[in-house]
């Protein structure tokens, strides 16, 4: 604070003196003034900056897992479409089968017109091509060992021409796509 200067114009030396100290005071008081509020924003700006860097850590966290979840989602997806894929062709083909066993039937019938049996057999080329193309395979069966992850047998027979547990007739072939069985080979099998 400072002290007024006397009313009737004249200054002392003790009065100078006192007034120069006083303003002194006064300007340091001022100068820490000054530097307590611009410490307090500085620590105020520091908590901020603090605040942001927590916040923006935390978002990229939570932008990664996101990223990480839809890859997840992604791979998931892709595998579920192909797997229904592939079973729906195999519902189809299983569904086909039975045209193909009738065909073959067509071109082994004893009598028939030739032009029909070659046309039926042309048919039958045709559609062994598009399942062919589709990666469907005959399991062998004829002769083979009898495999019950392959072959169903439905008739035992005695003979001494195989050996036992060998496929010795097959009553309906069996087809597989890939390692999937769509239709097992109905097989007599040596005792």
């Amino acid at each position: 604070m400072l002290k007024k200067k006397p009313k009737n114009g004249g200054e002392t030396a003790d009065t100078k003196e006192a007034y120069q100290q006083t303003a002194t005071n006064e300007g340091q008081d001022a100068v820490v003034v000054e530097t307590g509020e611009i410490a307090e924003q500085i620590n105020a700006l520091l908590a901020t900056a603090d605040n942001a860097i927590r916040e923006r850590d935390e978002y990229l966290t939570l932008a990664q897992r996101v990223q990480a979840d839809f890859d997840n989602f992604r791979r998931r997806n892709q595998s579920v479409r192909r797997d229904a894929y592939d079973e729906g062709m195999r519902d189809t083909l299983v569904k086909l089968l039975p045209v193909l066993d009738n065909l073959d039937r067509a071109v082994a019938a004893q009598g028939a017109d030739e032009s029909l049996r070659e046309g039926v057999l042309m048919v039958l080329r045709q559609l062994n091509a598009v399942l062919q193309a589709a990666g469907v395979e005959e399991i062998p069966a004829e002769g083979a060992a009898f495999d019950p992850n392959l072959h169903n047998a439905v008739m035992q027979e005695a003979t001494e021409d195989a050996m036992s547990g060998a496929v010795t007739g097959v009553l309906q072939k069996g087809y597989k796509m890939g390692d999937k069985v769509l239709r097992h080979s109905m097989v007599k099998v040596a005792q």
